[in-house]
């Protein structure tokens, strides 16, 4: 993260070791734009700009006291962070507020509202600042080089009111180094939003449908609910809807151009930086893909993610539960059908310790579901029954190409009571792999191998698809969203994102 330059460089190096430099806090608050918007969908719909004020002076006193107020896992996260004071003033809502102005995402219009929005949010963040300076003193590393930033002087060339602000400063410094941060805010958009737009993001649908829990984690408390999109709902329910259905751009309705126009603007009025995401479509090329970083870069945009959708990775959110196209169906085959497998499966390999000797473990997955299709287990020089493991290999890969779910299957062989011969070398020479019997060691193996894949081809089961609401992207079936099992603690507890999976029970992680 870049606090202005050269200015706070050198303090840093002579107070911190230089790998721990980075000991920052994501200390970040948004403001809800569409709750600005007064008499919506209606002719006279107007931004209130003096209650937006009012609350941009509250939220960062704010977060300026959390600084001070907040428990810190070490005690050089509290000596960064109480050195340099940088908080993080956001906003979510943006399309939905859009709407009610009766604006379109992306058009001339909405690029010059947030050229407008933006820039008064900056002004108003660092004012402030500047007012908590006068009552409590400047961030400690504040010094005269803090006006030469480059944010500064580029708002001085476009508002002269930004004069007044360096003035200001010079005269009674700054509470904070840096002020301003737009974070995804997927989860709290939909927390405490009632499903608004998230961050600066376009609506992607105006009603989808999401799986909960309501009243408990288990899969027993797990609902589905359908979403409706916040603004789309209040102009259903308005009687005088002036404005018309057509502002309700949603993310597919978008070019690239409206969504790099919308993020420059944005970006220009923030110190720190912007979280955006561009959908282009599947057979966008390697070329025009470059064309959209090199104008990000030539403009200075910080925070910038593009996502091309493929017959694995579905896109953002679920309008329509779709399956993945993958080689291997087995979600709807009939009763008793069992699928043939392929050639094309591509395999894993483990060698285990068990109470008997060795034990070797090959599995075979589909190479674009992941789904676990078959596997082969064989006994070492000094392993146990060789029948024993053709016939427990040749059984589970029947049940899985019959349409057996992985979890089931993982959890029926880790439901196998303690082996003494296992149990009993764990405790004489500690070398067994983890487990208490020969199918528990497979079960957690198979854990393993399968989370390997998924982090390699970025996909679950084949009746996954993927989803993703804003802040994460989640594996999820085709009723449900599902976690995996955890290869630490045996839960199933396993959220996997595009490229790490983490354990919500044990906190094990991992990433690609």
């Amino acid at each position: 993260m870049w606090y202005g330059g050269e200015f706070l460089s050198g303090v840093i190096h002579k107070t911190y070791d230089p790998e721990q430099r980075m000991k920052g806090a994501c200390n970040l608050s948004s403001l809800f734009l569409q709750n600005f918007v007064s008499k919506p969908f209606t002719k006279d719909a107007i931004f209130s700009y003096s209650k937006l004020r009012k609350s941009i002076h509250a939220v960062v006193r704010f977060l300026d006291n959390i600084i001070d107020i907040n428990n810190y896992p070490h005690e050089d996260f509290k000596l960064y962070q109480q050195a340099l004071r940088t908080i993080g003033v956001g906003t979510t809502g943006l399309a939905n507020a859009m709407a009610m102005l009766g604006m379109k995402y992306g058009d001339k219009q909405s690029v010059d509202f947030v050229d407008e929005l933006y820039n008064f949010i900056a002004k108003e963040s660092y004012k402030a600042s500047i007012e908590l300076a006068k009552e409590k003193g400047s961030f400690p590393f504040y010094n005269d080089k803090f006006l030469e930033s480059g944010f500064i002087k580029k708002h001085i060339e476009i508002d002269e009111e930004w004069n007044q602000i360096a003035d200001d400063i010079k005269q009674y410094g700054i509470r904070n180094a840096r002020c301003l941060s737009i974070a995804p805010n997927g989860t709290l958009s939909l927390a405490y939003g009632n499903n608004c737009s998230s961050g600066l993001e376009p609506t992607f649908s105006l009603e989808m449908e999401r799986r909960v829990k309501v009243g408990g984690q288990e899969e027993k408390h797990m609902q589905t609910v359908m979403l409706r999109d916040h603004a789309y709902d209040m102009w259903l329910k308005t009687k005088d809807k002036d404005v018309d259905k057509s502002v309700f751009v949603t993310t597919q309705n978008l070019t690239i151009e409206n969504h790099l126009d919308i993020l420059e603007k944005i970006t220009f009025h923030v110190d720190m930086s912007c979280s955006k995401t561009i959908n282009v479509p599947t057979d966008y090329s390697f070329e025009d893909t470059q064309k959209i970083f090199l104008r990000v870069f030539d403009n200075s945009v910080k925070g910038c993610t593009i996502f091309r959708p493929n017959a694995v990775r579905q896109g953002i959110f679920v309008t329509k539960q779709e399956d993945v196209k993958a080689k291997f169906d087995v979600s709807n085959i009939p009763w008793g059908t069992t699928m043939d497998s392929s050639d094309d499966l591509i395999g894993k390999k483990r060698k285990l310790t068990t109470g008997c000797g060795s034990l070797h473990v090959q599995a075979w997955f589909d190479p674009i579901s992941a789904k676990l299709m078959e596997i082969y287990l064989s006994k070492g020089s000094e392993g146990g029954c060789n029948s024993f493991m053709i016939a427990l290999s040749r059984a589970i890969s029947a049940g899985l190409r019959t349409g057996m779910d992985f979890n089931y299957a993982v959890d029926q062989l880790k439901s196998a009571t303690a082996c003494p011969s296992y149990v009993g070398r764990n405790m004489t020479k500690k070398d067994t792999s983890r487990g208490k019997s020969c199918p528990d060691a497979i079960g957690n193996c198979l854990i393993e191998m399968q989370a390997e894949i998924l982090d390699e081809i970025s996909i679950g089961e084949d009746e996954y698809y993927v989803t993703e609401d804003n802040d994460e992207v989640e594996i999820a079936s085709n009723d449900d969203e599902l976690t995996a099992i955890c290869p630490e603690c045996g839960e199933k507890s396993l959220n996997i994102s595009l490229a790490c999976a983490t354990c919500t029970e044990c906190g094990f992680s991992k990433c690609g």
